[in-house]
This record gives C-alpha cells, sequence and structure tokens, in this order.
C-alpha cells in the first residue's frame, strides 16, 4: 500500500543557520545516556519524518526507514509518498502486464539509516549515531528501485543536506547529554578531528579530490585568493572562449569578491563524480548558476574549471 504524506523538512541546512562546524560537531558527538535515551531519541525523530520503517532493531542499533518518493516543491517543502519495499531495492507489486505498484512515472526516492554504536569495545556509552540516508531512482518498466550509490554522478545533491539535517535534529534531542570534547579518554579517541571542512563531498570516491574541495572551499569562504592558487592548474578555466589561465582567474576574483561567493556556494551544494570523464563536478550534475570541476592530473586533483552562468 502507498501512502502520501506532506513533511516539512528543511533541504538546505544553511538555510536554518547551521554552520559546517554545528554540522560537524553534531556528527562527531558522543553521549553518555542510557542506551534506551538514545534509541530513543533516535526512533521519535524518524518516526516523525518517514511514515514506514523497515528495520527497528534495538540489538544491533540499527534503523532503516522506508523509502519516500520525492517530489521537490519549494527550497523548505517536500511533498513525499511512501514506496513499498523492503530494506534493500523495493520489490515492486505488479498490479497488471506492464503496470506497477509505482504507476507509470519515473521518480526519485529517499530512505534513511541511522545506526546506534557503542564507543567502548565492551558496550555502553557513551554513545555515537551515525546517520546516512540514499537515494534511488525508479523508470516505468524497471523491476525495482535502483538505489543511487554516494558519489555518483546522478545522485542529487540534496542528499547530504537531508543527512544533515536529520544529524543536526537528533543532536539537538540528545544535547543533554553530549560529551564534551576533551573532557575525558572518549572525547580525545573517538571525536577525530578534520584539518578541512568537507561535509557536503566526504563521500566521494577520491578521498584526495575531497581534501582538494575542502581547500578551495575554504579559501573561497575566506576570499583568501592566494591559498586559492596551490589548488590551481595552470591553464584554469574561467570563462567560456577565453584562454586559461590561474592569475588572469585569481586577478578578476581579486576585483569582484563576488565570484567566490558563488564558489562557496557551488561547493555546498554537494560534488559528485563522473562517470564518463572521471572529474569531480559540484554541484552535482553541474545544476545551478556555477559549476565548478575538479581533475585529476598524474596523481594530483587540481581546480580547473569554474564557470558563472
Amino acid at each position: 500500500m502507498i501512502r502520501v504524506v506532506r513533511l516539512w523538512l528543511v533541504l538546505t541546512v544553511a538555510a536554518c543557520g547551521a554552520s559546517n562546524k554545528t554540522i560537524r560537531e553534531a556528527r562527531e558527538a558522543t553521549y553518555d545516556a542510557p542506551f534506551p535515551t538514545v534509541w530513543n531519541a533516535v526512533t521519535e525523530e524518524i518516526h516523525e519524518r518517514f511514515p514506514t520503517v523497515q528495520i527497528e532493531d534495538p540489538v544491533s542499533g540499527t534503523l532503516v526507514t522506508g523509502y519516500l518518493q520525492v517530489e521537490m516543491g519549494n527550497d523548505q517543502v517536500a511533498d513525499q509518498t511512501a514506496v513499498a519495499g523492503g530494506p534493500g531495492a523495493a520489490t515492486v507489486q505488479k498490479l497488471a502486464p506492464g503496470q506497477t505498484a509505482y504507476g507509470n512515472t519515473a521518480f526519485t526516492a529517499f530512505r534513511m539509516v541511522v545506526n546506534v554504536k557503542s564507543t567502548q569495545r565492551k558496550g555502553g556509552p557513551p554513545w555515537r549515531i551515525i546517520v546516512d540516508g540514499e537515494a534511488a531512482q525508479y523508470e516505468p518498466g524497471m523491476a525495482q528501485i535502483i538505489p543511487i550509490k554516494h558519489g555518483q554522478a546522478d545522485e542529487p545533491p540534496w542528499v547530504q543536506n537531508r543527512i544533515n539535517r536529520m544529524t543536526l535534529d537528533i543532536h539537538d534531542r540528545l544535547r543533554a547529554h553530549v560529551v564534551k570534547t576533551g573532557s575525558g579518554p572518549v572525547a580525545k579517541e573517538q571525536i577525530a578531528t578534520k584539518t578541512f571542512d568537507t561535509t557536503p563531498w566526504a563521500n566521494l570516491p577520491d578521498r584526495a579530490a575531497s581534501e582538494v574541495i575542502g581547500k578551495v572551499h575554504k579559501a573561497a569562504v575566506a576570499r583568501d585568493t592566494n591559498a586559492l592558487r596551490p589548488t590551481m592548474s595552470d591553464d584554469f578555466r574561467w570563462a567560456l572562449g577565453a584562454d586559461g589561465s590561474a592569475e588572469t582567474a585569481l586577478a578578476l576574483w581579486s576585483a569582484d569578491p563576488s565570484k567566490l561567493k558563488a564558489l562557496a556556494l557551488a561547493l555546498e551544494d554537494g560534488c559528485a563524480a563522473e562517470s564518463a570523464t572521471g572529474e569531480v563536478v559540484c554541484p552535482a550534475g553541474g545544476a545551478g548558476p556555477a559549476m565548478a570541476r575538479f581533475r585529476k592530473t598524474g596523481t594530483d586533483w587540481k581546480f580547473a574549471v569554474f564557470l558563472v552562468k
């Protein structure tokens, strides 16, 4: 059976004022509380957002929702339809020859996966909550909904935003139980410190590409053209029809810092690897008012293209 539900989800974390630092802190937080307290916070948040849950196993600390059909409304509203099926690729129930339970219209679906893990070898608190999400695609005539892996070129850029939103909301429910950084052995051993914030692009298949994108984002936010130059290819493409030149691009951006703001926003929309070229594009698919490309040259990744449409 298919149910329809309207969920008021914030699709861009920036819209509600959360910084990358806040998201990172929520993702890396551990909680010193009884397991039922943590588990109930997670399940309550999930059940408020999703009409179906396929796996809810407190023994393993695993929770997997059903797929929801996602229809984008405006920046803060999503009409979503619950999709039948199991925790893997959902099985289509045949209604008639050539027809499926999902109808004859292509759509994108989404599900959430949450794990509650102990940070201690013997079990027990503090607990860490690992939030992940997965988009999937359905086309008429297909027997199954096909999951879209993180980093694929066709992964929607809003996937990471929804993961971030759920991470923040669960964290808000458990804020009173957070183990403070540096307050004890667990905090020092379990909470990782990243040199560069790579939240929107952390799931790229090549970690070196993620690190370069993180450096570019940091420099763009700080409007630091000197920090940008080592990340850029010499023949950097900054405009259609113009000769490639990193120095020319930096000179223009120094005179017009709005381009650096556009660059930061393009990266924050998420990045994905292109299967055809092997390059990384931000935003995924190149949609949006601006587009950045990163290319592997030899053993190094370089910031190769940034075009404002």
